[in-house]
């Protein structure tokens, strides 16, 4: 067999060599995204998994902060949400200006009263999915380890949004 002839049989299998590289590579780095314990976060549309407004890989540990105009009393409202070890949301701590009809009266965790705002802090409530009826009018607003980044017109007015995570490899 000539040298030509052998180039040629190489490069018949060529398209599977790299398709195997590119596996192993795969393999190699789903196993240290893995050990990361990354979480996929997304803001998506209820109803409609393919309308994403906002994605991103996050970490147990961080928190995730929705914060609105209360549209009777007029005075902001916030949930801190904190991603769990194991990926799932877990709302940590609310704080508002008033308590009254609607609210929890009986709730783990500690009250506070801080820079006028009562604060339910310490709460380990698991959820599935943080879901609200997106207003612009009342400011919904995202914060992600302090920083904004779901502004108020990043989404329709009047949509069903729902946050929601992932963990990619369970």
């Amino acid at each position: 067999m000539g040298r030509c002839q052998r180039a040629r049989e190489w490069k018949r299998f060529l398209p599977l060599l790299l398709l195997l590289f590119a596996g192993s590579v795969g393999i190699v780095g789903c196993q240290n995204l893995h050990r990361s314990n990354d979480v996929l976060l997304v803001l998506r549309e209820q109803g409609q998994p393919e309308q994403i407004y906002w994605i991103e890989t996050v970490h147990p540990g961080d928190d995730i902060q929705i914060s609105w105009t209360h549209s009777i009393e007029k005075s902001t409202w916030m949930d801190t949400l904190t991603v769990a070890p194991d990926g799932q949301l877990v709302l940590t701590e609310t704080r508002f200006r008033s308590f009254g009809a609607g609210m929890p009266y009986d709730t783990e965790g500690t009250v506070t009263y801080e820079d006028g705002y009562i604060v339910l802090r310490g709460l380990q409530q698991r959820i599935h999915a943080y879901q609200w009826v997106h207003s612009q009018f009342v400011q919904h607003t995202v914060r992600w380890n302090g920083k904004v980044v779901v502004q108020p017109n990043d989404i329709p007015h009047h949509r069903r949004v729902e946050l929601v995570s992932y963990d990619m490899f369970h």
